[in-house]
């Protein structure tokens, strides 16, 4: 046995009394009692010289060890719980041993045993290819496409005037693309144009596109000329945006522009 079940409050209850040095060689000579199945050698030379035991402190827990726990008899000495775990170990194991048997003789009841073995190792060939064939294939990524280009969605953004809402692009195109928009580009690119003379767009207070593209602004028209367009109407664009852009709402209070 590799492998041995152990119960702790058993093992405490009934090794209180022992020293540190009784405890170590206890457990060295247990664990040798499982792994060889067999009765521990009765020979205290040999004993001493296997465990290393060299002190008269050590040779005296040899012996304290093996007068409480093991019987000696004429094969050697043994421990009763541990011949108790083995004979466990074996009935388990001969029960699944027979299990397997059984289930393995009514799956085969009436069959060829070497069809079937044969039929195992194709199954067993044909699940290694296809495990090698996936292994040398290339990874499969998420990775998508690019979005096709269309030009009117060009034309779009770059008459779109610079600012800091001028973003995310590549979203733009997206829902341009699904919603076909190319098909009724020139009512936008015309729409646009307009609303960049309008007093809200010259003022610096454009919507980002994609709120643009979302709402269909160009539904909504450029709207009626406010009293404040008509008295800079005179100032190019670019001169308004640029002073608009540079200058905080309370210095251009009052303030008229030249048409140069």
């Amino acid at each position: 046995m590799n492998y041995y079940f152990h119960n702790i409050g058993d093992y405490r209850r009934d090794t209180t009394h022992l020293s540190l040095l009784e405890h170590g060689l206890y457990r060295q000579l247990l664990d040798t009692y499982y792994l060889d199945e067999q009765p521990i050698c009765a020979n205290h030379t040999k004993l001493i010289r296997s465990y290393n035991v060299r002190t008269e402190d050590e040779q005296q827990a040899l012996i304290n060890v093996l007068n409480d726990f093991f019987l000696l008899t004429e094969n050697g000495y043994i421990h009763t719980r541990c011949d108790s775990e083995i004979l466990k170990f074996h009935q388990k194991s001969d029960k699944a041993r027979s299990s397997v048997a059984v289930r393995w003789a009514n799956k085969t009841k009436g069959t060829d045993t070497n069809v079937i073995r044969k039929q195992y190792k194709r199954n067993t060939k044909a699940l290694l290819e296809t495990y090698e064939g996936n292994t040398n294939q290339e990874p499969i990524t998420n990775i998508k496409p690019p979005i096709p280009p269309s030009s009117k969605f060009d034309e779009f953004w770059n008459l779109w005037p610079q600012s800091k809402r001028k973003v995310g692009k590549v979203a733009c195109l997206k829902k341009w693309k699904s919603s076909g928009l190319d098909a009724i580009a020139p009512k936008i690119l015309s729409s646009v144009q307009a609303l960049k003379t309008s007093e809200q767009w010259v003022t610096g207070f454009e919507p980002a596109p994609m709120t643009y593209i979302n709402q269909q602004r160009w539904e909504d028209g450029v709207g009626a000329t406010t009293p404040m367009r008509r008295a800079i109407v005179g100032v190019s664009p670019v001169k308004l945006r640029e002073f608009v852009e540079n200058t905080n709402p309370s210095e251009r209070s009052g303030i008229d522009f030249d048409d140069d």
